[in-house]
């Protein structure tokens, strides 16, 4: 509930309104899992491109009990790449 939180209430209130009254919390948090999902697979395809082949293995990778694994969950691979992004905006001393 980010959004929520980054809204004023009326802004908020008027986004999730139905035709008369405020639709359920179950569809306001439907609707917006679907967003972030649909965020993070933009996320993820931007990484794909931008990290091609052996870049991607080595930049979204990790390792469990003793073996590198690549990150397969488009949440995780967004996270990761937002977190190259904003490292590549800081400025290098």
């Amino acid at each position: 509930m980010n959004e929520y939180g980054s809204m004023d209430k009326q802004a908020f209130m008027v986004k999730w309104m139905g035709e008369t009254k405020i639709k359920s919390s179950s569809i306001i948090v439907s609707s917006l899992r679907e967003a972030y999902r649909k965020k993070d697979e933009e996320y993820t395809e931007r990484a794909r491109l931008e990290y091609a082949g052996e870049k991607f293995a080595e930049a979204f990778s990790y390792t469990k009990g003793g073996h590198t694994r690549i990150l397969q969950d488009p949440s995780a691979i967004a996270r990761r790449y937002l977190k190259y992004v904003e490292l590549r905006a800081l400025p290098h001393i």
